[in-house]
């Protein structure tokens, strides 16, 4: 009984083990999947007829893009290409932001993260997970 214990405790030490280096070095995309699954599942619960973009729309290793993207005024080209290259569909997002969603965002990343965010830089996936009940 006790070898089997042993054994069981090795086999989760090596999975953690495992987890640690695939999502710390992003082997095979897998982080950047998961992000893009878990965002786009919430915002699917979110926000009514939401459908993420299709796996080809994820263009994150393509870095020739010459897309145009100005289509939610809230965003600035760099905001939407991060979030495109999620997966997300930015035109389906909100266009406005309340004072709740303000002081929300400001709960979330905290106030001087939130003014460079709204000052244009992008958000990074850990953040952007943080903040997603903010819509």
């Amino acid at each position: 009984m006790k070898k089997i214990i042993q054994i069981l405790l090795i086999v989760i030490l090596v999975a953690i083990i495992l987890l640690v280096v695939v999502f710390s070095f992003d082997l095979f995309d897998y982080r950047t999947k998961f992000i893009s699954y878990t965002i786009n599942n919430f915002l699917s619960e979110k926000i009514d007829g939401y459908t993420p973009l299709p796996e080809s729309g994820v263009i994150a290793s393509d870095t020739t893009s010459t897309k145009n993207y100005n289509t939610n005024p809230l965003l600035n080209s760099t905001q939407e290409k991060q979030l495109e290259d999620l997966g997300v569909d930015v035109s389906q997002l909100p266009t406005s932001i309340s004072p709740t969603m303000q002081q929300c965002l400001i709960q979330a990343v905290g106030q001087t993260r939130a003014d460079e965010i709204v000052a244009g830089s992008a958000p990074s996936a850990l953040e952007v997970i943080k903040a997603r009940n903010c819509l």
